[in-house]
């Protein structure tokens, strides 16, 4: 199992002997070697604040600060303020350590250019703002540069600063070899948290939560854990702890019933709440594009590809399924 303590400070959450993690573990590996300002991206909650720890407490900052800052949890105004502030910023409280800034594209704009000026050399003798606080810089993000770009949050110039040193952390459903190894990090935390004897998790229990798609990642994971171990008196979780907390998966079920309206109605209402005066235009037809996509790519990796099946799946025409995968790009396997 390949995680990692530091002293009294619980890393809980990098686990990484699944395929899909080897070049994770290797790009933080060297990195963590280094002092260049990288990016981590990947889907909310797949831990990429996990992995920014490992890459300040395996590297030669790990007696200095760690500090985090959420994006989205400022309004604009105060982001400057809270990073630059000579006295009271993040750079200069983090000085000698690693600052995470928490979902790129929520940075406004004029401050984006900030850092811009701070992360150009442009061949000067003296010393960029991060060389004078000796700042190493952390970056997450749930919407990758590209996208970021194309949807006017991320200024084209900072990309050019970070496309060459960044990662994406996979979501939890392409690792599935890692779920037994979180739970047993979780499980011990808890019990410690809770002064309890060790707690033991079947295996038939693992290969249940491996069974589930985990739209949440690591959180998700974390939390259904965290509700077993509060309603198991016994420290020996078994299949039946799993009734009413892990979503059952059951042969024949209304699309209805999963509530995909609520489910949509909140993520939206949380994008327009973060966009905060950005530029956005045709937010409909992005929406409906993103909500196509993965749709498509899903029922065709549950059909194994079989192009028939799908489409009277989703109830479209053949042609019109070819034409959309043609459209979109879309890999069929």
């Amino acid at each position: 199992m390949d995680f990692f303590s530091h002293g009294k400070k619980d890393l809980l959450g990098f686990v990484a002997k699944s395929p899909a993690m080897a070049p994770v573990s290797a790009f933080l590996s060297r990195q963590s070697k280094t002092n260049l300002p990288i990016i981590i991206e990947g889907e909310a909650g797949t831990g990429k604040e996990f992995a920014a720890r490992f890459l300040h407490y395996n590297g030669s900052r790990r007696e200095a600060p760690f500090s985090t800052l959420s994006l989205t949890s400022l309004p604009p105004e105060l982001v400057f303020n809270e990073l630059f502030s000579v006295t009271t910023g993040k750079f200069h409280g983090t000085r000698g350590g690693s600052l995470v800034l928490k979902e790129l594209w929520a940075l406004p704009k004029k401050d984006q250019k900030r850092l811009v000026e701070i992360l150009s050399d442009d061949g000067r003798k003296d010393k960029t703002p991060l060389e004078v606080w000796d700042v190493r810089l952390i970056m997450t993000s749930s919407m990758n540069l590209e996208k970021s770009v194309e949807s006017k949050f991320v200024d084209p110039e900072l990309k050019r600063f970070l496309q060459q040193n960044r990662v994406l952390i996979p979501p939890l459903r392409r690792r599935p070899s890692d779920i037994g190894g979180l739970c047993e990090l979780f499980l011990e935390r808890m019990a410690n948290d809770l002064e309890r004897p060790k707690i033991r998790m079947d295996a038939r229990v693992i290969d249940r939560l491996i069974e589930y798609d985990w739209p949440g990642n690591i959180k998700e994971l974390k939390d259904i854990v965290r509700r077993i171990v509060v309603q198991a008196t016994e420290n020996r979780i078994t299949e039946h702890h799993l009734k009413g907390i892990l979503p059952m998966v059951e042969d024949d079920i209304p699309v209805d019933r999963f509530s995909l309206e609520e489910l949509m109605r909140a993520k939206l209402g949380t994008f327009l709440k973060r966009i905060r005066g950005y530029h956005v235009e045709g937010l409909y037809s992005e929406v409906m594009s993103r909500v196509e996509t993965p749709l498509l790519e899903l029922v065709l990796e549950e059909t194994g590809g079989n192009q028939l099946k799908a489409s009277k799946i989703l109830g479209i025409n053949r042609n019109t399924l070819r034409n959309k995968i043609r459209k979109k790009s879309i890999r069929v396997r």
